[in-house]
């Protein structure tokens, strides 16, 4: 499980935070892109991550809440979340 730490930041500060990794993000070529979440993120983030794209993959291609968690190995309320919010 991810570690995230007690001292929370302000929705201002996150938001802000969160914004400016969509641009970075944006910007990487391909190739870059791989390091740079490589260095990142922890093995559990990047899992954790992959699986929730791979997810929202699987809603759009039309997939079931079933079909998605079992065969992601996620919990069924974070695959009902994800279809609610990306589908």
């Amino acid at each position: 499980m991810t570690h995230i730490s007690k001292n929370q930041l302000s929705d201002k500060h996150l938001e802000q935070l969160f914004e400016q990794l969509g641009t970075i993000s944006s910007l990487l070529s391909k190739g870059t892109a791989r390091g740079f979440f490589d260095d990142l993120l922890g093995k559990e983030e990047k899992i954790m991550l992959a699986k929730r794209l791979a997810a929202i993959v699987m809603f759009i291609e039309g997939n079931s809440s079933y079909r998605v968690w079992q065969l992601l190995k996620i919990s069924p309320s974070t695959a009902d979340r994800i279809k609610l919010n990306y589908t």
